[in-house]
């Protein structure tokens, strides 16, 4: 009797035994409702981040003003307009979204503009300058276009701060009573702006080529607008040297980060 009851338990925990092995050694979709395997959760696509050196030229234009008949009008209403050079950087921030990044820049703008007026045998030239910080933020997206080619564009805005301006007059038999002296000062802007352009692959690096264009909606409209304190066509006060429209024309290189 003894010897029965000592076969039956080892009988009973060696199949004990064997169970728990099936169980530990069954395939992962056996044990899941259903029969189906868990599936494991998809990693994330990451950030891709990119430093970008800039360097090109400028446009700049301030518009005629748009003075009433009779009124003051600063060079007989002439325009300016002139070239400029831009270095600077960028660091952008891609797929935000598909296809989608933001930009933040910092530029180094040096504008010139000339204007001039000219009335028989007299004649008057006035050319400015302005330094300018300009810092541009875009919302960018981009599209492949062949295997090395990126077409790129973006909607946004641009800041600037002025930090310099100079003001030279030249001018032919003027009269010396009636002979210009103009002072200027730089102002704080703030843009709208859009871009356009691509991105050639060229291994280790990128190559851009980029056209911004800007749009200045407070610029002075009319010749008292563009001065600061003006009181009268005798005390005009400082000319504020800002532009309607600048178009940048950038070149430069971009690292991935």
């Amino acid at each position: 009797m003894r010897i029965c009851i000592s076969s039956a338990l080892f009988l009973v925990c060696g199949a004990l035994s064997w169970g728990a092995a099936s169980a530990q050694g069954a395939p992962l979709e056996e044990l899941v409702p259903g029969g189906e395997a868990a599936e494991e959760p998809a990693a994330a696509e990451g950030l891709e981040q990119a430093a970008t050196f800039r360097f090109g030229v400028s446009y700049h234009l301030l518009d005629r003003p748009d003075d009433p008949a009779g009124g003051d009008t600063l060079l007989s209403g002439s325009a300016f307009t002139g070239p400029g050079f831009l270095v600077g950087a960028s660091y952008t921030l891609w797929e935000l979204l598909p296809s989608l990044g933001l930009e933040v820049g910092l530029l180094y703008v040096h504008a010139t503009a000339t204007a001039f007026e000219r009335q028989d045998a007299m004649a008057r030239e006035v050319l400015v300058t302005a330094d300018v910080v300009r810092v541009p933020w875009t919302v960018k997206g981009r599209v492949k276009a062949l295997e090395v080619l990126h077409f790129v564009g973006g909607l946004g805005f641009d800041l600037g701060l002025g930090l310099k301006t100079t003001s030279e007059v030249r001018e032919q038999n003027i009269p010396s009573r009636d002979q210009l002296v103009l002072q200027t000062r730089s102002v704080t802007t703030l843009e709208l702006a859009a871009s356009a352009g691509v991105e050639v692959d060229v291994g280790q690096v990128r190559l851009p080529l980029e056209v911004r264009f800007a749009w200045n909606p407070t610029a002075g409209a009319t010749t008292p607008d563009r001065f600061d304190n003006y009181v009268s066509a005798a005390n005009r006060g400082q000319y504020k040297v800002e532009f309607d429209y600048t178009t940048l024309f950038l070149l430069g290189v971009t690292y991935a980060l």
